[in-house]
């Protein structure tokens, strides 16, 4: 599925990309908030999963972030 970022008509009185980066950051953050919530529960209780090699295996589904400042890198 192909998904299309679109620039809406209160954005166009803004300078700049401002407004632009504002609507993909909302964006952004709404279906990184679906990605979590589908995984919230079986994060919890985990789940049974058949591999590509036919083997089934118990996963427990995680998010790990790293967060850097560059200044300190």
């Amino acid at each position: 599925m192909l998904t299309f970022l679109v620039k809406v008509s209160e954005d166009a009185s803004k300078t700049g990309q401002g407004g632009f980066a504002d609507f993909k950051n909302i964006v952004w953050h709404m279906a990184f908030r679906r990605i979590l919530k589908s995984i919230m529960a079986i994060s919890k209780t985990s789940c049974w999963y058949k591999c590509g090699d036919g083997i089934l295996r118990h996963l427990f589904p995680l998010i790990l972030i790293l967060s850097a400042d560059y200044e300190e890198q």
